[in-house]
């Protein structure tokens, strides 16, 4: 089972940008989709995905403008990126290339092809880690194919709920995921202001059954929660 990542998908086209998000998530992938490099950009402000599938034309500008923007000595420098173009021009796809792009798909394509090239550029960027069944975190493990969460050995009851969310903050240890993300990751939803209290109240309860190691998850002050790392 594939650990659950966020994946930025940027397609103009509302049928297919539906279409990329629905196998992504399909695959247990959180997922965003924007319309446009400025939406793209103010996504991008706050969260960092794992991978981005970026196509070339959009309607605000050339997608390449948003590899430079991406790969220019940002945080975000080092985030697999593949471009959907609409050409089969072979200098096309060397200038998406020479300018950031880890790999270059033409229009039409098969899905399939490219949810595989996707997993290519996630495991040579997680270290071939892909595919693992376990996750952990300084005496917190997750047990992906039984469902399981273990603190310091001890098998926890979550409900469902509780358990992809602890699950979520497990895989992003360290680092801040804002409501929205937890309200896709775990209930697969948008993030509407009422909706968003069910995060806070499946916190209080995933804390209180984590006993000591509950500390550890934090408010994150204007953006959400985080799993701290063990100092």
């Amino acid at each position: 089972m594939k650990p659950q990542l966020l994946i930025l998908i940027v397609e103009g086209n509302e049928a297919l940008r539906a279409a990329l998000a629905a196998a992504f998530r399909a695959e247990g992938h959180v997922v965003y989709a924007a319309a446009t490099i400025k939406s793209a950009l103010a996504f991008l402000s706050y969260e960092k995905p794992e991978l981005i599938i970026l196509a070339r034309t959009l309607s605000d500008g050339d997608g390449l403008q948003l590899v430079l923007r991406i790969r220019k000595g940002s945080a975000l420098s080092g985030v697999p990126l593949l471009i959907i173009g609409g050409k089969d021009a072979a200098e096309d796809k060397i200038l998406g290339l020479r300018l950031g792009a880890d790999d270059y798909l033409s229009k039409p394509f098969e899905m399939e092809e490219l949810l595989s090239r996707a997993d290519a550029l996630i495991r040579r960027s997680h270290g071939g880690s892909f595919a693992s069944s376990r996750l952990a975190c300084g005496g917190i493990v997750i047990d992906m194919p039984g469902r399981r969460a273990l603190a310091d050995g001890d098998e926890l009851k979550l409900t469902d709920r509780e358990y992809d969310l602890l699950r979520a903050l497990v895989e992003r240890a360290g680092t801040a995921c804002t409501r929205e993300f937890l309200m896709e990751a775990v209930w697969k939803t948008g993030a509407e202001t009422g909706a968003m209290k069910v995060v806070d109240v499946t916190i209080m309860n995933l804390r209180r059954k984590l006993g000591g190691f509950g500390s550890r998850i934090v408010a994150v002050r204007a953006s959400g929660y985080m799993l701290c790392k063990p100092s």
